[in-house]
């Protein structure tokens, strides 16, 4: 499991978020640091040694920042945005009946399999992040392109004025 964990702006200063109690905002985080390479937590010890409540915690999955697997696993949604873990680092999780039963939205969020998405089954997260990389890529270069395209047109207009 990794030392280092990230939590993304867009999600800990988004106004759900916020809008929580500073206990159960605590509690997210605490989770976060916890969870495994993959985003699945058992919550009990780490609202004992917090001390947080089960309210907090109803609070967190009533909000959706957590999906409840069972009784006893959680899984945070907003892992694969918060983190990424380099492969060599990597270290799948133990829950792997949990973890089949996840999509990932194309916003790279965790959810149940009742919408679609893409199954850890066959896709992998780290497959996830190098296609997204590669549209990225792709985009950029296709605004280099078109820059390329313009400073091409402007020098042809400056050189037709004299």
């Amino acid at each position: 499991m990794a030392n280092r964990r990230m939590f993304a702006k867009t999600i800990v200063e988004s106004d759900d978020f916020l809008d929580m109690g500073a206990t159960a905002r605590l509690l997210y985080y605490d989770l976060g640091v916890q969870a495994d390479d993959d985003g699945f937590v058992q919550p009990k010890r780490i609202m004992r040694m917090t001390g947080s409540s089960t309210d907090d915690l109803k609070v967190l999955i009533t909000k959706g920042f957590l999906i409840p697997m069972d009784d006893k696993v959680l899984v945070v949604r907003d892992w694969l945005i918060n983190n990424e873990i380099r492969r060599d680092r990597y270290k799948e999780t133990v829950f792997q009946d949990h973890k089949k039963a996840l999509r990932v939205t194309k916003g790279n969020q965790y959810t149940l399999g009742t919408t679609t998405g893409t199954t850890f089954g066959s896709y992998s997260i780290e497959e996830n992040r190098i296609e997204k990389n590669r549209r990225e890529e792709d985009r950029l270069e296709e605004k280099s392109m078109d820059r390329k395209k313009e400073l091409l047109k402007q020098l042809d207009d400056f050189k037709d004025k004299f």
